[in-house]
């Protein structure tokens, strides 16, 4: 049954990523660049991959002078628009 659920998913992260990067009226460029960037982020990475960079927010804390803040996982531009262009549940 768990195959059937990974084949399913495997077939949506396809399917998504034959649309990324199409040009559109419309889209702005910034989109098609992000797109772009997942799509070949998404030809790069095995399922195991992909679900291992969403399996938790991953946080980081930078101790630099010019950088010290917390990102996440999920700030990072790319990582918002996957789940988004799954149709995935978004929460603030």
């Amino acid at each position: 049954m768990g195959l059937r659920y990974l084949c399913r998913f495997r077939r949506k992260v396809d399917d998504v990523a034959a649309g990324l990067g199409a040009e559109a009226p419309g889209k702005p460029a910034a989109l098609l660049r992000l797109e772009k960037g997942l799509g070949g982020w998404l030809a790069d990475r095995s399922t195991q991959d992909i679900f291992d960079r969403f399996d938790c927010i991953e946080t980081t804390q930078v101790e630099t002078e010019a950088g010290r803040f917390r990102w996440s996982t999920e700030s990072v531009a790319r990582d918002r628009l996957f789940p988004e262009r799954l149709d995935l549940p978004q929460h603030e």
